[in-house]
């Protein structure tokens, strides 16, 4: 304060000294006021804060409390092996709706055990009432009374049930909001909270919600062949479209350089531009899962080492535990060897498939064709199949003609040769004239015109080996021939060898060069005599189109009279051979021949030529080497293809033809020493022979089919039902059989008169490597090329299991085209078995070939009741008896007994000693071509050691983004889908059975057409997403799948799921092959009617019509199969989750019960191989029956708080 030397009064300075005091005063008392009040709130603040500071701790450490209870809860139900987890959706009571109708909170994860509650498995092995049996069906499993637990709060005590069919209640937790799942109120998730606190005082609370991440899409797992070029000449490149290496967002691609900055979600929903695009439920950053087998547990064993190895993988043994090895010599179907039935449960013994079964040295040998496979152009030679010794009893029949047969017991090697799709022949008589002063002046001379169709189904070159083939027809046919001088004589011919083989015709096949799916027709190249003593110069050839004037033929001047019998009615005991002083049996007649027509003979004239032919079949071996072979060498030769079109195997008197009197057919006029000079060609009703069915057949043969005329018995699917590179094909006790002549039956076929069949209807088509014909109709119905079959390439390697769909499974006829990875019901045997129950007599006895199932004749054509089935045991190297001990079964479903061992069994690495070892030094450098396939930490040893080894490998992968087949997620199924997108041009996702097909995506789904049958199928945005909706319709409707296989395979219940596989059944359910089905439908609307048989046939029509696919063109490469999506999907599947994200919520209450804290917390969680408590091989856990096993271990790999914005 300043002073003013200002004089002032005493009693004036006094008083404003006091005046001033007072305004200090009361300045003071309004500061200390203020700061009083200041003070006061400062304290107040800091006692709340100090409060809600406690409460946030509380709140906090309850979510952390609800974390570990989650974890908990997840290693207690999820961590054994043998569980599969799917979310609430599964259970939608309207499984093709977009919503999951009925259930309140689709979202929350579900735990169920892949067996039964002691353990065992829900599969039962053979059974009398059906081979391998599902009982979940005949113990009315459902899935939500199944379900183990519900991942989420609530559910801890023990007996604790909380359902996601009811919903959230007032005390539900949000821990997905509508704001934080992209705006979308059905994604929203809450859960149950908890409260915590002391006896009538509730003090907080807690919720968690377990998300499984391997139901969504990993966005985030790299191609890591992205930069290489599919053109490229090595091949590598395709291993981006061989398999799913990434899964593509169906907005559009995402930029390779762009998934390594996939992190979480938030760089996903900038990458998908938004919160809805990045889709909550449908997408993730983050999961992988473990080469698991959920259905018997323990990790899976890696093929690939088996593939690489010599036929022997030993087994492995330490601390107790031993591991099966594997080798050639194992069972593909079944138990793969004593010690594999022991720990299965199995009697391996008293297994129906333990002598028929396919081997493992199958694939091996397939495998290895790989080796001198070049990617661009593959050039191969034949392979022979494996021969096995005569079973010492067996008398092969009647014949003798199958002494080196092809292995049924030993199938351990792949065999790679042309298909035999026809063997038929036409003839012609004609006469020539001898000159003047000759007894008979006329001679007559026989044309044979034998035609042989070899098809190639693969996707390569074949260098096809000489070959010899027995066209085994009517040889005993009587026509009459019609005289210049009005008279009419009848004449028998004797074709081929003698004896009950008459008409056994045999000729040569050359060598030759197949293209890629190439269908040959071999003929003869000139007109010349027919060889019966040195058959190896009746020389059939491919390089030319049948001629009139290319023939075999038979004359008095080559041939003696022999060939030729003039009949006439018998007299007494013995049959007069002259007429009018004049001898026919020297080939000839006295007058000039007009005319010819084939008859039949009463009994006026004997027996010799009464019946027709003893068999109708084809022989198809391997000549070798063997240049002049001589007849007697043919029946010693290595079988490569039996296909018999006898009703009684060989023990047949069929009755002859008889034309019309009306319609005979010219004989005309050869040269003397010149046989050829013909115009006309041989008529349609000279034709005898077999062929593969066709997808339309002719009017004659469906009209003509006695009992069955006018039914839809000859609609079949030749690649879904049956076996088109089979050996062994014969009637069956399964078959829809005709009780008309010729019997029609089977895959094969025999033809009554039409002209689809006649000379010009069955004349191939010229092309650039030789006469082409058409396997499946007329040859003017083709397009040149037919590829069905793909094989291994050096470049490319086996990389996903699908491919094995191109191996030959079995020998017999009656097996799928392609029978692994699709799971087609057998028509043969029904839906709710792999086998016809044996309780029965007629299925019983002989393993079914019995003579209540094969037949017997009354009137003398079977010498007893038991000879046709006796001859069929026989063809069959008698492995089908009543033997104890082996009683064999072979008819049973290939497809599902081969799947249900496979997939939840065995993984591909893909690699070889070399690959293994640059992977085991740097990973990230070295992928394998499984991309998928990531290195960890495990206790198996170390990564050098475990990679390359059959039982160790799994124990140190893991699949980058493995995908839960038990997604019920559209977009999720659309992602995966859409893989290969960025493959192909066009922007379509790319399924390709063939490896580097000759033909394209362009036109193949279109029958008919050139890419139908050389190309590929593609599919579009829009088929992607009709494709990815019928997926999840079908999951809903069968799921939870307990293993992969229960996933590929068809149920085994009587219902329509008891018909195909899942994703077959989604195909079907699109318009993806509607074009197929439409261009050639197969009518499966109602079955065969019924009918008695005069040959004491139990059941002619034994095979379901109902039961077979909506088209005969199934399985052509243009129609989309399972197996083709398994081929590409299937190295990045899985039955069940092994990441999961997990969202905490914890709450802390004052004493009123006001909630005065929040927190919220989300943590990803992840299923490692290494387990809780490994057994001596570090792989498994160490008791994994007990009460104690939790399987494998969970870890923490991310954890975060988040705010209440976040969720």
């Amino acid at each position: 304060m300043h002073a003013v030397n200002t004089p002032i009064s005493r009693r004036g300075r006094k008083l404003r000294q006091s005046g001033f005091s007072l305004v200090i005063t009361l300045s003071m008392l309004v500061l200390l006021t203020t700061v009083s009040v200041g003070l006061l709130g400062l304290a107040s603040i800091s006692l709340r804060t100090s409060g809600a500071s406690e409460h946030r701790r509380i709140a906090q450490a309850n979510a952390r409390l609800a974390l570990c209870l989650a974890i908990g809860a997840l290693q207690k139900h999820a961590g054994d092996d043998r569980r599969v987890t799917g979310d609430a959706a599964l259970l939608d009571a309207s499984p093709d709706s977009e919503t999951a109708d009925g259930i309140a909170e689709p979202h929350w994860t579900g735990v169920w055990r892949s067996t039964r509650g002691d353990g065992s498995s829900w599969y039962e092995h053979g059974s009398n009432a059906g081979g391998t049996l599902d009982r979940r069906w005949q113990e009315d499993w459902a899935a939500e009374e199944e379900v183990e637990a519900w991942l989420v709060s609530g559910n801890e005590e023990e007996g604790a049930r909380l359902e996601p069919m009811s919903g959230g209640g007032r005390d539900f937790i949000e821990l997905v909001s509508e704001e934080g799942a992209g705006g979308v109120a059905a994604n929203r998730v809450t859960v149950p909270r908890v409260a915590l606190g002391k006896a009538n005082e509730e003090l907080g609370g807690y919720a968690w919600w377990v998300g499984d991440l391997g139901t969504k899409a990993n966005l985030a797992t790299p191609d890591r062949f992205a930069a290489q070029n599919l053109d490229a000449g090595g091949g590598e490149g395709w291993r981006r479209v061989m398999m799913a290496q990434d899964a593509e967002h169906p907005e559009g691609p995402l930029a390779a350089e762009i998934r390594p900055l996939l992190v979480d979600r938030k760089t996903l929903e900038l990458a998908a531009d938004g919160e809805q695009a990045a889709g909550f439920h449908d997408f993730t950053t983050g999961s992988a899962g473990v080469l698991s087998n959920t259905l018997e547990g323990g990790l899976k064993r890696d093929l690939s080492v088996y593939l690489a190895s010599d036929g022997r993988v030993a087994p492995k043994s330490a601390g107790g535990e031993l591991l099966a090895g594997l080798q050639d010599s194992d069972n593909l179907v079944g138990p793969a060897n004593t010690t594999d039935a022991e720990a299965r449960g199995i009697s391996f013994a008293r297994h129906r498939q333990r002598l028929v079964s396919p081997k493992f040295g199958l694939l091996r040998s397939w495998a290895d064709i790989g080796t001198g496979a070049s990617f661009r152009a593959p050039s191969l030679t034949q392979i022979n199949p494996k021969l096995e010794p005569r079973p010492g009893e067996m008398a092969d029949s009647y014949d003798d003609s199958n002494p080196k047969p092809t292995a049924i017991k030993e199938m351990d090697q792949t065999a790679l040769m042309p298909v035999l799709s026809e063997a038929s022949i036409y003839y012609s008589i004609s006469y020539y004239d001898r000159g003047p002063g000759q007894t008979n002046r006329y001679g007559l001379r026989l044309h044979l015109y034998p035609r042989v169709v070899l098809w190639n189904p693969y996707n390569a070159k074949l260098q096809v080996n000489p070959t010899a083939i027995c066209l085994f027809v009517n040889g005993s046919k009587t026509f009459e021939l019609e005289l210049s001088d009005g008279k009419r004589e009848v004449f028998g011919m004797t074709l081929g060898r003698s004896g009950a083989q008459r008409g056994s015709l045999l000729f040569s096949l050359d060598g030759v060069t197949m293209g890629p799916g190439q269908s040959l027709v071999f003929s003869p190249s000139g007109a010349q005599a027919y060889q019966n003593a040195r058959p190896s110069g009746n020389f059939l050839s491919a390089g030319q189109v049948p001629d009139v004037n290319r023939f075999f033929h038979l004359d008095s001047q080559t041939h003696g009279p022999g060939f030729l019998t003039h009949v006439l009615p018998v007299q007494g005991d013995a049959v007069r051979w002259t007429s009018g002083g004049k001898s026919l049996t020297d080939g000839g007649v006295p007058s000039l021949p007009i005319q010819f027509r084939e008859v039949a003979l009463s009994q006026a004239y004997g027996s010799e030529f009464q019946f027709q032919a003893d068999d109708y079949r084809m022989l198809w071996k391997n000549s070798g080497s063997a240049g002049g072979w001589i007849d007697a060498d043919f029946d010693k030769m290595p079988m490569l293809q039996f296909v018999s079109c006898a009703l009684q195997y060989g023990d047949n008197d069929e009755l002859p033809v008889v034309w019309s009197e009306r319609m005979p057919v010219p004989v005309e006029q050869t040269g003397a020493s010149k046989p050829d000079g013909l115009f006309q060609a041989p008529d349609r009703r000279t034709r005898d022979g077999f062929r593969l069915r066709w997808f339309d057949e002719h009017a004659s043969n469906r009209l003509g089919s006695g009992s069955l005329s006018g039914t839809a018995h000859f609609e079949n699917a030749p690649l879904a039902n049956w076996n088109v590179r089979s050996t062994y094909s014969l009637r069956s006790p399964w078959e829809n059989l005709s009780d008309s002549v010729p019997a029609f039956f089977g895959a094969y076929t025999r033809d009554l008169f039409d002209d689809a069949v006649s000379w010009n209807g069955m004349q191939p088509v010229a092309s650039s490597g030789g006469a082409a014909g058409f396997p499946f109709g007329q040859p003017i119905e083709g397009t040149g090329s037919y590829i069905l079959f793909d094989v291994p390439r050096s470049g490319t390697g086996i990389v996903s299991p699908g491919m094995f769909q191109h191996v030959k499974m079995s020998e017999f006829i009656w097996h799928p085209s392609y029978a692994f990875g699709n799971s087609l019901v057998d028509p043969r045997i029904g839906r709710e078995g792999t086998e016809l129950e044996r309780r029965s007599l007629n299925n019983r006895s002989n393993g079914g070939w019995n003579r209540y199932t094969i037949g017997w004749a009354d009137d003398g054509r079977s010498d007893d009741q038991d000879k046709w089935a006796f001859y069929a045991r026989n063809l069959l190297q008698n492995v089908v008896s009543d033997r104890p001990g082996d009683e064999q079964s072979v008819s049973y479903d290939l497809s599902f007994e081969l799947n249900h061992n496979f997939w939840d069994r065995y993984f591909l690495s893909a690699g070889d000693s070399n690959r293994w070892a640059r992977f085991a030094r740097d990973p990230l450098a070295n992928p394998l071509p499984n991309g998928r396939l990531q290195a960890v930490k495990g206790s198996a040893g170390p990564l050098e050691d475990c990679i390359g080894d059959l039982h160790l490998a799994a124990g140190r992968l893991m699949v980058d983004g493995a995908f839960n087949i038990n997604s019920t997620r559209k977009q999720a199924w659309k992602a995966m889908l859409l893989s290969t997108r960025d493959t192909t041009s066009g922007g379509r996702a790319a399924f390709p059975r063939l490896l580097n097909p000759p033909g394209s995506d362009g036109s193949a789904a279109t029958p008919g057409s050139e890419d139908s049958w050389t190309g590929f199928r593609s599919l579009s945005d829009e088929e992607a997403d009709e494709l990815a909706e019928a997926i999840v319709t079908e999951v809903k409707t069968r799921g939870p799948f307990l293993s992969l296989g229960d996933f590929v395979n068809r149920r085994l219940r009587d219902d329509p799921t008891g018909d195909k596989g899942a994703l077959q059944a989604a195909i079907d359910r699109t318009s993806i092959n509607r074009a197929y089905q439409q261009a050639q439908p197969l009518n499966n609307s109602k079955e065969l009617p019924n009918y008695y048989h005069r040959d004491n046939i139990a059941d002619p029509t034994r095979f379901s019509q109902t039961l077979q696919p909506a088209t005969k063109a199934w399985g052509m490469p243009g129609h989309l199969t399972q197996a083709d999506l398994l081929q590409v999907l299937g190295p990045a599947l899985s039955a069940r989750s092994d990441t999961f994200l997990i969202r905490a919520y914890g709450e802390s209450r004052d004493g009123k019960g006001d909630v005065q804290g929040r927190a919220w917390c989300e943590a990803t969680v992840q299923r490692v191989p290494q387990p809780l408590d490994p057994d001596g091989l570090g792989l498994n856990p160490a008791e994994p029956d007990s009460g104690r096993n939790f399987g494998r271990r969970f870890v923490t790999v991310a954890f975060r708080w988040l705010s209440k914005e976040e969720i």
